[in-house]
Parts: structure tokens; sequence; C-alpha cells
């Protein structure tokens, strides 16, 4: 909720200071710095919404993988246990589409937020 709300108080303020571009052309400054913002903000939820995916929950998350696993499976967690280093390159690759996802969003925003940058200063 609150990514939604500061998203589209950033979003409703670029649209008011493009609008406003027509009275003083300083006000496209503005357009650029709200987008700029918008875009760092997206950047650093990115970022922090993959640690805390990717680093912090990965043994509770591979916990997961393999009760799945045995459930699925006529594997026990005594199999699991004896082949563990198996099992998590098996559990990376099936994460693997998830995190390319979610890295290429990472790089877009801060793909915007250079690009604006270097609006800003052009």
């Amino acid at each position: 909720m609150k990514n939604f709300i500061i998203t589209t108080i950033l979003v409703v303020l670029m649209i008011v200071t493009a609008v406003l571009r027509e009275v003083w052309h300083g006000f496209s400054y503005f357009t650029i710095s709200f987008a700029l913002l918008l875009a760092i903000f997206w950047s650093v939820t990115f970022i922090l919404n993959y640690i805390n995916d990717y680093v912090k929950n990965f043994e509770q998350d591979f916990k997961m993988y393999c009760i799945k696993l045995i459930n699925s499976t006529s594997l026990t967690m005594e199999d699991i246990e004896k082949d563990k280093n198996t099992y998590i390159k098996a559990y990376k690759k099936t994460v693997l589409r998830y995190k390319v996802i979610d890295i290429i969003k990472i790089l877009v925003a801060i793909v915007i937020a250079l690009t604006c940058i270097y609006t800003y200063f052009i």
C-alpha cells in the first residue's frame, strides 16, 4: 500500500509539473526530478525485495522446496540430507528464472534513474 501511495503521489506531481511547463519552462526540471525520485524509490524497493527473497530467506525457502519434493516424490528427508548439495543446486535452478526477472526490474529502474540524471544535465 505504501508503494502505491508514493508512486501515485510522484506520478501526480509529474503530471502537474508537466502541465505547468506551459507557464514556466523551469517546471520541466521538476518533472525530471520527480521521475528520478520515482526511479530511485523503485530501485531501492526492488533491491530490498531481492535481498529478502533470495538471500535472507534462502534456508526457509529451501526447506519448503524439500518438503514439496518429499510430498511429490518417494524421497525421504534422509535422502535429501545425504546429497544436500545436489538438491541445493536443483533449487537454485528453479529459482533462477525469478532471480533474472527481478534483476531485470532492478536494472530497468536504475537505467530510468540514470536517464533522468542525464536528461537533467543536458
